[in-house]
C-alpha cells in the first residue's frame, strides 16, 4: 500500500475503537493478576493455575489484529508508544502462554487445570504437576515433602 493510500485510510480509520472494545478485558485482566499477586501462601498453587488460565486465553487470542490497525494508522509516529505497550504485552503473554515443556504445558484451546501445571526443578525437586504437589503439601509432615 502506497504511502498515500495509508494517509488517507489513517484519516478515516481509528484504531482506538479496536482497543476500546477489548479495554474491559484488559482491565478485568488487570484485577485478576493483582489479586493472584496478592494471595495468601496456602493458596498460591490453585492461583497459579487461575493465573496461567487467564494468560492463556489471551495468548490464544493474542492481540496482532489491534497492533496491525495501530501500525497502519501510525502516520507520523503519532502510535509508537501504544504500539511498543501492546507488542510488550503481546510478548508477556507468548511468554507466560502455553508451552508443552514448561509450566503451563496445554495445547491451543484447552483449559488450564492442576494436572497441567508443572512446577519444580527446584533445590532437586521433581517437576510435578500441581495436583502432584497439593497432595504432598497435604499428606507429608512439614509441607514440601
Amino acid at each position: 500500500m502506497s504511502k498515500l493510500k495509508k494517509r488517507v485510510k489513517a484519516i478515516f480509520t481509528k484504531p482506538e475503537r479496536r482497543l476500546a472494545l477489548v479495554m474491559p478485558e484488559l482491565r478485568q485482566l488487570r484485577q485478576a493478576l493483582q489479586r493472584a499477586s496478592e494471595v495468601s501462601e496456602s493458596n498460591a498453587l490453585t492461583e497459579i493455575v487461575h493465573f496461567f488460565d487467564i494468560v492463556s486465553r489471551w495468548h490464544d487470542r493474542g492481540l496482532d489484529d489491534i497492533l496491525s490497525a495501530f501500525e497502519e494508522a501510525n502516520t507520523n509516529n503519532r502510535y509508537d508508544r501504544v504500539i511498543t505497550n501492546l507488542k510488550t504485552l503481546q510478548q508477556c503473554f507468548t511468554s507466560a502462554g502455553r508451552d508443552k515443556y514448561g509450566w503451563n504445558r496445554t495445547k491451543r484451546g484447552e483449559a488450564v487445570t492442576d494436572n497441567n501445571v508443572f512446577l519444580g526443578n527446584i533445590d532437586g525437586l521433581f517437576t510435578h504437576p500441581v495436583s502432584f504437589w497439593k497432595q504432598q503439601k497435604n499428606e507429608k509432615k512439614g509441607g514440601w515433602g
